[in-house]
Parts: C-alpha cells; structure tokens; sequence
C-alpha cells in the first residue's frame, strides 16, 4: 500500500467551489521484501523507480473541494 505524505498547499477559490494545487512527497509502507530483490526491480524498472522516489522526488497534483471533501482533479 502506498501511503502519501502532504508536503504544501497552494489554494485559490474558483467558481462555487475550491481548488488547490498540492505539492507532496510520498512514503511507501509496508513495502515486501521481494521488491527488493534484482529480478523484480529489472523486470519492473518503472515501479522500481516508484519505490526508489519515496520521500525523496516532490510530487504535484491537483484537488478540488466537493460537497463530499477534498477529491482528486481528473477522476470524473
């Protein structure tokens, strides 16, 4: 499971309803051993990287504020 760390918040009001681009680094949990091991990282460089990030390589995305909370954009 991957579990993300919030790093800072830029907010702006927008219309009826919040947005803010958010900058965060992420930590990884729980990560299984065997992950760590050369044939699982040379076979999937992509989530090696991934992993090699966590907490190291600032992130960006941004959110806006529903009548449910905050919500990822560009899920709908």
């Amino acid at each position: 499971m991957r579990r993300r760390a919030l790093y800072g918040i830029v907010a702006k009001v927008v219309g009826d309803y919040q947005e803010a681009n958010v900058k965060y680094l992420y930590k990884i949990d729980g990560l299984a051993d065997w992950t760590k091991k050369p044939e699982f990282q040379t076979a999937f460089p992509y989530i090696t990287q991934i992993i090699d990030a966590a907490g190291k390589k600032e992130q960006q995305g941004g959110v806006k504020l529903t009548s449910l909370g905050w919500e990822p954009k560009g899920l709908d």
